[in-house]
């Protein structure tokens, strides 16, 4: 199994918008661009983390992945619901190494990152993201948007 690490080489900061760059273990690109921009967010009670371009799972190298399952039904082909999940966990394996690297760029530390389809709204998978509980910090009501590339 693919071990997803990242390091940060410091770049720019505007305002709430952070930008470094990060070679991500087993991608084929040696440098990343991860820009993160921290803004108010609903009501939600915890930091929500939204990741967008993350490398997907069939570009890195050692994750046992090498292409996107076919579409189709669920519960109709037990083989391809099996490598959906293969699938689905990597991406969430890869976006939560992302996470902490956005958080790491706003000097936060996690003590609970934990992922959910419906994030963003609550009542349906529109927005799904991850919610953060940062160590010495509130940050309810705040939403971090990670983008890498």
């Amino acid at each position: 199994m693919v071990n997803i690490t990242a390091k940060l080489t410091p770049g720019i900061a505007v305002e709430n918008i952070k930008e470094h760059y990060a070679t991500i273990d087993g991608t084929d690109t040696n440098y990343t661009r991860v820009t993160t921009k921290l803004q108010d967010y609903g009501k939600s009670g915890h930091l929500l983390v939204f990741v967008d371009g993350e490398p997907k799972p069939e570009n890195i190298d050692g994750s046992g992945i090498t292409e996107r399952p076919e579409p189709g039904p669920k519960g109709v082909d037990e083989a391809n619901d099996k490598a959906w999940r293969k699938y689905n966990r990597m991406e969430v394996k890869i976006m939560r190494a992302i996470v902490g690297l956005g958080l790491q760029m706003n000097n936060m530390e996690a003590l609970n990152i934990r992922f959910s389809s419906k994030a963003g709204c609550g009542m349906c998978p529109c927005s799904p993201g991850f919610i953060v509980e940062v160590d010495g910090m509130y940050l309810g009501g705040k939403a971090l948007y990670i983008t890498v590339g």
